[in-house]
């Protein structure tokens, strides 16, 4: 089957671009791959998704392409218009954006802003239980911690606070859940440690493992986080986290609940803004490239690999690489980026396609799981 010929041609520049022979042929490979129906489907989460994913992206102005990377917190006023205007991929709902509401007013907004878009938002939400979780501080339900779930009924408390959670987010039009924490932390003292399962890497690992199997197939993305694993580090939204265990234990422990949760189907997975120092120690994990390579080429994960909020303190007061965070973001591997500032984020990102700093060619294959998984959700109607 022929490949649209922006796309095509495209991939051939890649290596022009700085990102070297073999990931050029690396592209190629998946680009041709989604189309002749030899994707072994371990290695291409949306594939079956890829050839009307590809034609919408022939179809789409760089403004759209730019605009379907951001994954941005609802602004609080004119939403529906700036979500137009520059294409969002995605709005995050927060505190502001639930509270002092009913579900059903929710979902009412949530539509209201959906209507009239032929590529329809992702709308997200941190909805782990326990400590975060917009929805009960709001007073709109009572989704308790994993930790609490497990003591009051282990595994099946879990699975059936799941269930519930599941069909309360498809209700107000919400599509993707910023949860499980795949994180193993044992430390109670630690900031991390109350939002996890608590327990060793293969209690986590099984965890996780049924977590995403319960979404896996409901109009709900799950979201594995935080990558390569948060190990007991300080808190990223204020301070700056350097890591400085060896990547065997890496993949002795952290790695292992995200390996069960790329295997059992997640569509996302989120990372974090720790310093990985054995892998990179010159940008924090959510904009390093050698990261990145961990989760594709190592776990295998095709889905929708997304940063934490770019806001957070550790970028925003501690980064200062070459370019900017977004930009950055996108170069390490990222298919979409949290903002709270989506204008500036949107034109850093398009000023660097313009400049060549990315290739829209690498814009095109970034954006490929994206539109697949919006295309298997039924998120796309042209």
């Amino acid at each position: 089957m022929k490949l649209p010929t922006k796309i095509l041609l495209g991939i051939l520049l890649l290596e022009a671009a700085g990102f070297g022979a073999f990931f050029a042929l690396k592209a190629l490979t998946f680009k041709v791959a989604a189309f002749d129906g030899s994707v072994e489907s371990k290695n291409e989460l949306f594939s079956d998704y890829y050839e009307r994913a590809a034609k919408v992206l022939d179809g789409m102005t760089l403004d759209e392409k730019v605009g379907q990377l951001l994954f941005a917190r609802a602004p609080e006023m004119n939403i529906k218009s700036v979500a137009s205007k520059y294409h969002l991929g995605g709005l995050i709902l927060f505190g502001r954006d639930v509270n002092g509401q009913s579900l059903a007013s929710i979902k009412t907004k949530v539509d209201s802003w959906q209507r009239d878009l032929n590529t329809k938002l992702f709308i997200g939400i941190d909805e782990e239980g326990g400590l975060v979780s917009r929805l009960s501080y709001a007073g709109l339900s009572n989704f308790a911690s994993p930790q609490e779930l497990y003591a009051r009924g282990g595994m099946d408390a879990i699975l059936a606070d799941t269930a519930t959670k599941i069909s309360t987010l498809d209700s107000i039009g919400v599509n993707v859940n910023f949860a499980p924490v795949a994180d193993v932390c044992e430390d109670k003292n630690s900031f991390i440690y109350a939002r996890t399962f608590g327990q060793g890497a293969s209690a986590t690992a099984d965890y996780i493992k049924n977590i995403t199997e319960k979404y896996h197939g409901s109009n709900i993305s799950a979201t594995l986080k935080h990558f390569p694993g948060y190990g007991c580090n300080v808190d990223t939204h204020s301070l700056i986290s350097v890591d400085t265990r060896s990547l065997a234990s890496f993949k002795e422990n952290d790695l292992l609940p995200f390996e069960a949760g790329i295997k059992a189907g997640a569509d996302f997975v989120m990372v974090s803004h720790n310093i990985i120092q054995e892998v990179d120690s010159s940008a924090p994990a959510s904009l390093s490239h050698d990261v990145h390579k961990i989760l594709t080429d190592d776990l295998g994960f095709s889905g929708i690999i997304i940063t934490d909020d770019l806001s957070m303190d550790a970028i925003a007061e501690y980064y200062h690489g070459e370019y900017s965070a977004e930009v950055q973001a996108v170069l390490a591997g990222n298919n979409m980026i949290i903002v709270t500032d989506y204008v500036t984020a949107f034109n850093n990102i398009k000023s660097a396609v313009e400049n060549g700093t990315i290739s829209e060619s690498y814009l095109d294959y970034q954006l490929m799981p994206v539109l697949g998984l919006k295309v298997e959700k039924g998120l796309i109607t042209q």
